[in-house]
């Protein structure tokens, strides 16, 4: 997967500053990559 997905998708996020924009397309890019473990928890109600 390469990171042009994320750009594409992220394409006109604006987070007010250029440095965060960058840094949540890397982040997602990566995610992407490896996604993390996914821990299953049991629901409960009340």
């Amino acid at each position: 997967m390469s990171k042009n997905w994320a750009e594409e998708e992220l394409s006109g996020i604006n987070l007010g500053d250029e440095r965060l924009n960058k840094r949540s397309k890397s982040l997602l890019a990566t995610l992407g990559e490896k996604p993390p473990p996914v821990f299953r928890m049991p629901v409960t109600a009340g």
